[in-house]
């Protein structure tokens, strides 16, 4: 078997880089309402980031409405000067109308007069927030609180602070503290899913979205959130059923059909986009977010030029409106389409192009300029051109695994780790990371190592098949049949059987004695390599093939067999990284 390395990185790419999942969650106090929060996925850390709460500025009949309101409160106030709570709603009625400032001056007021007034400091607190006061909202909680200890609503509000002073442990704790005062308020699972996905503990986070799903059962933003969760930990599938139910509550939610569509074309469903977007499109025909997707799907089915007609259709879409950062991601996307299909010298300049245009809006026209060179065998030119761009993106993953990957290519393996392993201490690595990084372990047949790697990445990652496949691989290698037989049987029923994996059971039944079974799976794996078009991974199957077979006669001492697996695996001739120093390795230790 190959363990699966990361053979799509390596691959001319698109930017894969749609707009990020926006959420508005419904929550029961509209005085600590989190506001709309936009999670992504960033290249080594999941980003939260709330936006500002805009009053909505009245007009027409509701003006006038509003003003009536308005001069009715301010009645009371003259009728109560005393009075904190006419203070306090004469503040909300201004609030509704638009007039910010006047309603500070009169919840201030409020709290003179009455420091401890509910509303009137709540309220106060969240104007704070928007404004970017921290300080004086954190103040006005503080103070609520002394009075009100086990408020939920108080303790959900100050979570919001300290999550945007990236204090997630702080807030976790005031969130456990809301849910234990009232065990069925969604909002503090909602909060309390989002501050673990912004701290890494994405297991935990789905764990509180779906408890706020059940116990909020109709509100589309929890099943939504819940979505997000599950696409974080790469379990796509699970992410499908969640927004699908978020889409069923709100069918006309243009972000939930959005999420659906990106988790659909990471199950590698791009038909199923087309058929959506083009839906969508028709009654929405300005939604470039959702021709984005579409031409991504026609991306996926190889259907090139019609994915260059639709990233030309957002380019005119978006005309002389269009940010420089998002010109440069396209042109770079109109790169990628011709890179995909060899046209080494436009795909080149394309990207060029897009690095002139806006020189750090994206990584990806320099990734791609990177697996360029490394396709033409330009290795050096690949590695200046990562060079040149990590200054530019500090944490961008891929450029390192691209960086890591050119090393080893030159034989350059410490080099290689050095570049991948401090990926793995941020926390956020992707399952590309553990693939990556598990490979060079095992490359270098250090089977320990390799295993601590395919664990952690299996455990982060339980559903992603790759890395199922690696961690089986490793027990494998170290002769662990039993525990590799039930890592292969983790792979879900309707989960595509790529290359290695099939490989993989082929060596499992090596192991068990089975020669023929091993051989018959080792070429079918080879056979889906070529009908791929990748005819070097084919030829790469079948030289592990004669290396794990021979490792086979040698644990049965039949030496004379292994010498001539080792023969067969010696004429085939792979290009890039051959176990040719494996099988001559194997030789030297040979009687």
């Amino acid at each position: 078997m190959l363990e699966t390395s990361i053979t799509e990185v390596q691959q001319v790419q698109n930017s894969n880089s749609l707009a990020p999942f926006g959420i508005r969650a419904q929550l029961s106090n509209p005085l600590i309402d989190p506001g709309p929060v936009s999670i992504r996925k960033g290249q080594n850390a999941i980003e939260v980031v709330w936006a500002v709460d805009s009053y909505p500025e009245p007009a027409g009949f509701a003006e006038q409405v509003l003003k009536s309101v308005v001069d009715r409160a301010e009645r009371d106030t003259r009728r109560f000067p005393a009075s904190s709570r006419s203070h306090a709603n004469l503040a909300l009625a201004l609030l509704r109308a638009g007039n910010v400032d006047d309603a500070v001056i009169e919840l201030e007021t409020a709290l003179e007069i009455n420091p401890a007034d509910y509303i009137a400091g709540l309220t106060l607190a969240r104007i704070h927030i928007n404004r970017g006061n921290i300080r004086a909202a954190e103040s006005l909680f503080h103070r609520l609180l002394s009075d009100r200890p086990d408020d939920p609503n108080l303790l959900l509000g100050l979570a919001r602070l300290l999550i945007q002073k990236n204090d997630n442990s702080g807030a976790e704790d005031l969130l456990k503290r809301a849910v234990g005062a009232n065990e069925h308020l969604s909002s503090a699972r909602f909060l309390l899913g989002v501050v673990r996905l912004r701290s890494g503990n994405v297991p935990g986070a789905v764990n509180a979205l779906k408890i706020a799903s059940r116990t909020d059962v109709r509100n589309p933003a929890l099943h939504y959130t819940l979505g997000v969760a599950y696409a974080m930990m790469e379990d796509f599938p699970r992410a499908e059923r969640a927004f699908r139910t978020a889409l069923s509550l709100a069918p006309h939610s243009t972000p939930s059909l959005h999420a659906l569509c990106m988790t659909l074309l990471d199950q590698k469903r791009p038909e199923e986009v087309v058929g959506a977007v083009k839906q969508h499109l028709d009654s929405n025909p300005t939604d470039t977010d959702a021709r984005e997707l579409l031409w991504r799907a026609y991306f996926s089915l190889k259907k090139y030029s019609l994915a260059r007609s639709q990233i030309r259709q957002v380019i005119h879409d978006l005309g002389d409106g269009i940010s420089a950062k998002r010109r440069s991601r396209l042109v770079g996307d109109l790169a990628a389409t011709f890179g995909v299909e060899g046209q080494w010298k436009e795909a080149e300049a394309g990207c060029w192009k897009a690095i002139e245009i806006d020189a750090r809006a994206s990584s990806t026209p320099y990734e791609n300029l990177a697996r360029i060179y490394l396709s033409t065998n330009r290795i050096e030119a690949g590695l200046d051109v990562l060079r040149g761009s990590k200054p530019l993106f500090p944490r961008g993953e891929t450029i390192r695994i691209l960086m890591s990957i050119a090393y080893a290519r030159l034989d350059r393996f410490q080099d290689a780790l050095a570049e991948a392993e401090p990926l793995l201490e941020s926390g956020y690595a992707t399952s590309d990371t553990y693939a990556h990084l598990g490979w060079l372990y095992s490359w270098l047949g250090d089977f320990d190592k390799a295993l601590v790697v395919a664990k952690a990445g299996n455990e982060r990652f339980p559903r992603v098949p790759g890395l199922i496949n690696n961690l089986a691989y490793v027990y494998l290698e170290l002769g662990r049949v039993s525990e590799a037989r039930a890592t292969l049987e983790s792979v879900r029923k309707h989960d595509e059987f790529h290359t290695e994996l099939i490989a993989t059971h082929g060596l499992l039944r090596l192991w068990e004695g089975d020669l023929d079974g091993a051989r018959a799976l080792y070429e079918r794996a080879a056979k889906k390599a070529s009908e791929s078009g990748d005819k070097e991974l084919a030829r790469k199957v079948r030289q592990k093939l004669h290396l794990e077979l021979a490792k086979a006669f040698v644990r049965q001492a039949d030496f004379d067999a292994a010498q001539q697996e080792i023969r067969r695996g010696l004429a085939v001739r792979v290009a890039v990284l051959p176990y040719d120093d494996h099988l001559r390795r194997l030789a030297r230790g040979l009687p």
